[in-house]
């Protein structure tokens, strides 16, 4: 008796392990690509030679895209590092106590890191760049994104070198 109670007992936890199994892995979240808007571009170039940009981004991951490319003469980009700083301003109402102007809180919600893994630039004679798409790796995040530790992204840029019509896409895939 004591054996088929066993028997019984282990029949249910294998049919309730296989009926839960597959309910986790259905359940896994799959990356999903976060699209944001580029705008105020500004580059310069450091001593080494790299190009450096700094970029608002607009959407749902708001904040300063800074990124540092290795561009050979010939526009192929060989590599680099970006840095993307999520956080934005609340506006409130004005302290009637103060001096009249909106009350602002800044919300810092975290930072992504990565790679530049390849991709091409438009260089001016000037070695000013006009346009530009790259390719991302993710390589670590911080604070609300703390748990991304990996995930792909692009860079595409137009009209760089004029900060006021400079415009693009910058995708983020975790």
């Amino acid at each position: 008796m004591k054996n088929r109670i066993w028997q019984t007992s282990l029949l249910a936890l294998c049919a309730l392990l296989f009926c839960v199994a597959p309910a986790r892995s259905a359940n896994k979240e799959e990356p999903t690509a976060h699209v944001l808007t580029v705008s105020s571009v500004d580059q310069t170039i450091d001593r080494n030679g790299r190009k450096i940009f700094v970029a608002h981004l607009s959407g749902e991951l708001p904040g300063i895209l800074t990124m540092v490319l290795n561009v050979e003469p010939g526009g192929a980009v060989t590599g680099g590092e970006w840095a993307l700083n999520v956080s934005y301003q609340v506006f409130g109402r004005p302290n009637p106590a103060g001096d009249g102007d909106a009350s602002e809180r800044l919300v810092q919600l975290g930072h992504f890191k990565g790679t530049v893994v390849s991709g091409t630039a438009a260089v001016l004679p000037n070695r000013i760049t006009t346009s530009a798409s790259v390719q991302l790796m993710i390589t670590g995040a911080t604070v609300n994104f703390a748990g991304i530790t990996s995930g792909s992204g692009s860079f595409i840029g137009a009209d760089l070198n004029v900060s006021s019509i400079s415009s693009g896409t910058f995708t983020l895939i975790y």
